[in-house]
């Protein structure tokens, strides 16, 4: 990855002094008493799937709590203020794209940075840096070799886990699923087939099996190793059968890197905005563009 992607939060909470107080990540034990019974892989998608359908457009308002390792090899925590806004594709319109995504942070009501995408590209933009990065969107987002970073848009559709579950058979793709009482959950695994015939974990998604709830999100490279994590919890009910997880925990493991998002307000959009999902003009904004 480039190196925008592991500095730019240095950017945005380290240059501009902004503070925050991390709240800890609650894990909620496991609960006891009758194990609901298994279902099937399709019971799963479908289950997970007409939750997606649910939300056809959200926007989440909190915390955005960063904790980073700086140059000088010391910890760091900070915050801001985040807006996050996602609009969904359904069915074959939404199989090689399933949504449009736009994150916003702003420190006393002034915006520090954006991450977004559309069907075409995706861009960051560090506002007061005056800085921005662009790409082209090309379906569903791979991590091997991509070029970008921490927390491209088009890669926040797969952690937060609430579109719809569709495979690319053009690409080798294929699921699997592993029923674990000991842990009461519904491990799903997205694999990607090699030429060889092996295969490898692009994302997986442990499903609680109490709550029906995706708990955690693990998305690999082809080496097997895991290059981004997500814990899920605090889950609200919005709109008619969709849950939005109000607790998001993301954590970039090579970039000594974790993102929780603390949400205090969810809800669905009518009518969602145009405007954040427009491809900005960098120049007209004054925005020199990184390569």
């Amino acid at each position: 990855m480039k190196k925008w992607a592991v500095c730019w939060w240095m950017m945005v909470v380290g240059v501009w002094g902004l503070s925050g107080c991390c709240q800890r990540q609650h894990v909620e034990p496991l609960k006891v008493g009758v194990l609901p019974e298994p279902i099937s892989l399709g019971e799963q998608i479908y289950d997970l799937n007409a939750r997606a359908r649910a939300m056809p457009a959200v926007r989440a308002k909190g915390a955005l709590v960063v904790e980073y390792v700086d140059e000088q090899g010391s910890p760091q925590r900070n915050s801001v203020d985040g807006t996050l806004v996602v609009r969904q594709r359904f069915g074959a319109a939404g199989l090689n794209d399933p949504a449009d995504v736009a994150l916003y942070g702003r420190v006393a009501g002034q915006e520090v940075f954006q991450s977004a995408k559309n069907q075409e590209k995706w861009w960051f933009i560090s506002t007061r840096d005056k800085k921005g990065w662009m790409g082209d969107v090309l379906g569903t987002a791979d991590l091997a070799g991509v070029d970008g970073g921490v927390m491209r848009a088009d890669l926040m559709v797969q952690v937060l886990a609430i579109t719809e579950i569709q495979l690319r058979a053009e690409r080798g793709e294929t699921i699997a699923m592993q029923v674990r009482d000991a842990t009461r959950s519904n491990d799903i695994a997205i694999l990607q087939l090699r030429r060889d015939g092996t295969a490898w974990v692009k994302r997986e998604l442990i499903v609680d099996r109490d709550t029906r709830n995706v708990r955690q999100v693990t998305l690999g490279d082809p080496s097997g190793q895991r290059v981004v994590s997500a814990t899920l919890q605090e889950y609200k009910s919005v709109g008619n059968g969709g849950w939005f997880p109000c607790s998001i925990g993301v954590t970039y493991p090579a970039q000594k890197l974790s993102v929780h998002f603390i949400v205090d307000k969810v809800e669905m959009l009518d009518e969602p905005p145009e405007a954040p999902f427009e491809t900005p003009d960098f120049e007209e904004r004054g925005i020199q563009l990184q390569q």
